[in-house]
């Protein structure tokens, strides 16, 4: 298991929204750091986003970790309501695409993942 020191520039902070536009079967996708992430994560088309697509669009993630044979990228927002709540998603790349996101924030929603949703 290797770790990678956090890239800062991928920390937002403050009331940062990030956009993420991923195109998939003709389709457009919108990330933004939303009161819902699980409409996002019910379209998202997992197994067709690569991770070079995933780069252009949001840059370096904050952190990397390998296990196995899927790299884990976390992307961190903070809140618009305190700083000092961290919300992330984190992005499981199995052979160069996207197999699941899991979206992480303290709350309700802590550790709902893409494919949780897509399998209701």
């Amino acid at each position: 298991m290797r770790r990678r020191q956090p890239n800062k520039a991928s920390v937002l902070a403050g009331a940062a929204v990030f956009t993420l536009l991923l195109s998939g079967d003709g389709m457009a996708f919108d990330l933004k750091l939303a009161p819902n992430p699980k409409r996002y994560f019910r379209e998202l088309p997992l197994g067709t986003i690569t991770q070079d697509e995933l780069i252009r669009k949001l840059g370096l993630p904050a952190e990397r970790l390998t296990v196995g044979d899927a790299e884990h990228w976390m992307y961190v927002v903070s809140s618009a309501d305190s700083p000092f709540t961290r919300k992330s998603y984190t992005y499981v790349l199995i052979g160069g695409v996207i197999a699941d996101v899991i979206y992480n924030d303290g709350g309700p929603w802590n550790g709902i993942s893409a494919k949780t949703e897509q399998a209701k």
